[in-house]
């Protein structure tokens, strides 16, 4: 599949499907692939113009429809919710805090988290660099590699990611250590998002920007389409990003209830 084909809003509609699975409603149920925890209560993504909806199965179906109702609304509107960033008082725009209290009302306190989606539409050129090794290196003995010590991967998980059976990964290796790694964090047979995840000690040195240019050349040889996102705060992966010249299609919302 090709992402230039699409619309920003059919990408954000495939990333959703890439990133939650569903229940027979078509509720949001969970993660796929990776930390398999709940989905989120709701999720508005929205390109220039565009919104789309999702939500988890907590939803009461009558708030469900009055809040896809106003997503039609403020998409015929006109109302650009693309590429917003919360003000430093820590403020959200008005729709998103609306619903924010209006889902409170009905679960209790909810939490807000967003952040920008990138789409890569061609192989990027990461910077070449010594270390670097990708899963499709099948000739290269990786099953001495660990995994970074405050990854919190299984044995089983691991073993697996190494041996490709969790989709293209690439890392950066120094003193037979795994210090940057780039891996399909959800993975779908048309698409895959990316996870990234850099050592403390290693970072500001391109490293994750190689990671990352191979790992999304992998994918898209398989014929996936490669998805990467980060939150607002997040400026260091939004400079990654930008690196690469991946390109932004929207701006994510997630709002979930307190588990605490």
């Amino acid at each position: 599949m090709d992402a230039r084909t699409l619309s920003d809003r059919e990408l954000l509609e495939l990333e959703i499907e890439t990133l939650w699975k569903r229940n027979g409603a078509g509720r949001l149920l969970r993660a796929s692939l990776f930390n398999d925890g709940p989905a989120p209560d709701l999720v508005i993504a929205a390109s220039d113009g565009a919104i789309t909806v999702a939500f988890g199965p907590d939803i009461p179906e009558a708030l469900a429809e009055e809040i896809t109702v106003r997503g039609a609304l403020a998409t015929r509107r006109g109302l650009n919710l693309a590429f917003p960033r919360p003000p430093r008082d820590g403020t959200w725009p008005a729709l998103i805090d609306d619903l924010r209290q209006r889902l409170s009302a009905d679960l209790g306190p909810v939490e807000v988290a967003s952040g920008p989606s990138y789409v890569c539409e061609g192989v990027p050129a990461g910077p070449l660099a010594a270390g670097l090794v990708r899963s499709e290196d099948v000739a290269a003995d990786f099953r001495r590699l660990a995994p970074p010590e405050d990854a919190n991967w299984e044995p089983w998980e691991w073993e697996l990611l190494l041996n490709g059976k969790l989709g293209p990964w690439a890392a950066m290796i120094a003193a037979e250590e795994v210090v940057s790694l780039c891996f399909c964090a959800r993975l779908t047979g048309t698409a895959a998002e990316a996870g990234l995840r850099t050592e403390a000690d290693f970072r500001r040195q391109g490293y994750g920007v190689a990671v990352t240019a191979a790992w999304a050349s992998q994918v898209l040889a398989t014929g996936r389409i490669a998805f990467y996102s980060t939150s607002a705060d997040n400026l260091a992966s939004q400079r990654v990003a930008a690196r690469l010249g991946l390109r932004p299609i929207g701006w994510m919302w997630q709002l979930s209830k307190s588990r605490v």
